[in-house]
């Protein structure tokens, strides 16, 4: 077995690759691995996270759901993409010159130009522009959804609820669309919103795993329970590290706690204070 950082005696291409990628978008030394290692990792939580609306298994019922077929083709995909996407990245940043660190938040379009030419990196500029404006409407429709759904469960208040002529909470829409934007006026370096998104998603999957893995309503074998246990201990301890070794993420991750549960706190209490609806004589 061959360790990264040990004799080179193998082709140890993921860990090149994290330290290449994290030494590109300025990472600091104490955590350059680490960052490009959960860069390259992440995406598996779109195929996880959608499990809820996934197509039942043969034989499975709503009171016994398993989406167990469906979402090991969905997984399997994503798997292969991320594979296959760090594979090439790991070939062209490691042929890159020293210049690429004057192009952090344009590397795509920066290595379409090195590679084949100015007109190509255009073209990869405009691609990856419409993509990440696809990615922001996404991310925009999730967290309004939230904030909806959360309103109708009482946990925020009413003024979630409210729709515009067009059906969409324009309360959520608002808080969704300002939110990003302070971030950005924040911190618009790819280092620092690598760090947030990496604390965000490596957060949400260790609470999901351990919420399921110590729930004992939840039917599992004793195998699936130990899996789920361990990888949430992983995970927990890459939460950790990452939030030790990135102070400006762990400020957030609090930050955006805090608020919500001081505001469903504040809901809460409001409701109970609230008198109880008087009932109409008969």
């Amino acid at each position: 077995m061959h360790y990264f950082g040990g004799p080179p005696v193998s082709a140890d291409y993921f860990g090149k690759f994290s330290e290449g990628i994290g030494k590109v978008i300025g990472a600091r030394d104490d955590g350059v691995a680490f960052v490009g290692m959960i860069l390259a990792m992440s995406g598996v939580e779109v195929a996880a996270s959608s499990t809820g609306v996934l197509k039942l298994d043969p034989g499975a019922t709503v009171d016994r759901p398993s989406v167990f077929i469906t979402a090991r083709r969905a997984i399997l995909v994503v798997m292969a993409d991320v594979v296959i996407g760090t594979a090439l990245l790991c070939v062209l940043s490691m042929c890159l010159p020293e210049a690429a660190r004057e192009h952090q938040n344009d590397m795509l379009r920066y290595m379409g130009e090195v590679f084949v030419g100015p007109r190509f990196a255009n073209v990869v500029g405009w691609i990856f522009g419409f993509l990440l404006i696809s990615a922001v409407n996404t991310a925009i429709t999730g967290i309004v959804a939230l904030l909806y759904v959360m309103a109708r469960d009482g946990e925020l208040p009413d003024t979630f609820l409210l729709l515009n002529r067009f059906g969409v909470p324009w309360v959520g829409l608002i808080t969704a669309t300002v939110l990003p934007v302070v971030v950005l006026n924040i911190d618009d370096k790819v280092e620092g919103l690598a760090a947030l998104y990496a604390i965000g998603v490596v957060g949400a999957i260790a609470i999901n795993l351990g919420s399921c893995a110590f729930a004992k309503s939840i039917d599992l074998t004793p195998r699936q329970r130990l899996t789920m246990k361990l990888t949430f201990l992983a995970l927990a301890v890459i939460w950790i590290t990452i939030a030790l070794t990135r102070p400006s993420a762990l400020g957030f991750a609090v930050i955006v706690l805090g608020c919500g549960l001081a505001l469903r706190q504040i809901t809460v209490r409001h409701r109970l204070a609230a008198p109880a609806p008087t009932k109409l004589a008969t």
